[in-house]
């Protein structure tokens, strides 16, 4: 297949041959989601130059569209340095995840890596007899001035801490609080991914061209735009289309699969139907 190229498999954990693909979503209220961006792409190819490319060409796509509003929120593969020079040199604002081993300088000039920042944090909030679940800090990298916010939260029975590196200002807990909600906002975009995988066969297509599989992808963002477009325009039609789907689909707290299913077998009754009417006259003669 042209332009071939090992990718990273998160459900085997191995580098596989493939293509990478870059998606955006805009998170909307009540889990509605909207895919803004889908690029298939290899590094390989010598249009794409390089996955940091991709990636600035994509992120600068979508801002122009927007202008600049809204808040990028972004997983431990965005923890990159080249990245943050993306989100410096335009107004918009980020929360990405940070893998802990990154160097950030604090407000009295100390260079320390995030994981041991925010445990000397959390060590200094239980000595004041402080809640250490949320910690956060002021802090810039080593070679930007830019101020950024480091905010680190503890789940139950997890040892690791959820560690984000943040533009908007985090001053206080709620704050802090806000920040960790942001990016659970992203797991429902992570259903939304899902949902592509299994029900518009991202996963079971048999085209084998670079430029069909772009295109496909292209399609399967479409159709979900659609799906959104309907949720946002008519509360009747969805709670129709709902009628259609089956007692599985209705114990689904995403949504889409549900609508999906109704339009799936709305259509399929409408042409049994259309084939019924047409073949009343041949029974009649």
């Amino acid at each position: 297949m042209e332009y071939l190229a090992n990718v990273y498999d998160g459900s085997e954990h191995k580098l596989v041959p493939g293509y990478w693909c870059l998606e955006v979503y805009a998170h909307l209220k009540h889990k509605r989601v909207l895919p803004l961006a889908m690029d298939v792409y290899s590094i390989e190819d010598p249009v794409v130059g390089s996955r940091n490319l991709q990636i600035e060409r994509t992120v600068e796509a979508v801002n122009k569209a927007l202008n600049d509003t809204g808040v990028w929120i972004g997983d431990r593969d965005f923890d990159a340095l080249n990245l943050y020079e993306i989100w410096f040199s335009r107004k918009c604002h980020f929360v990405v995840r940070q893998c802990g081993d990154r160097h950030v300088v604090t407000l009295n000039g100390v260079h320390i890596l995030e994981r041991d920042l925010v445990e000397h944090i959390r060590q200094k909030s239980a000595q004041a007899n402080r809640r250490t679940d949320i910690v956060f800090c002021k802090v810039h990298l080593p070679d930007n001035p830019k101020p950024l916010y480091l905010v680190a939260s503890w789940r139950h029975g997890k040892g690791e801490p959820l560690i984000s590196l943040t533009t908007l200002v985090v001053e206080n807990r709620q704050q802090a609080e806000q920040i960790v909600w942001y990016y659970k906002q992203r797991w429902v975009c992570e259903e939304a991914s899902q949902f592509l995988k299994s029900q518009i066969g991202f996963e079971r297509f048999r085209i084998r061209r670079y430029v069909a599989i772009q295109r496909l992808v292209i399609l399967a963002m479409l159709a979900m735009g659609f799906l959104t477009w309907v949720i946002l325009r008519s509360r009747y039609l969805v709670k129709a289309l709902y009628r259609f789907t089956s007692r599985f689909r209705k114990q689904v707290k995403f949504a889409y699969y549900r609508l999906l299913e109704g339009l799936q077998q709305f259509a399929r009754l409408r042409r049994l139907r259309l084939t019924a009417t047409s073949l009343q006259p041949l029974k009649n003669g």
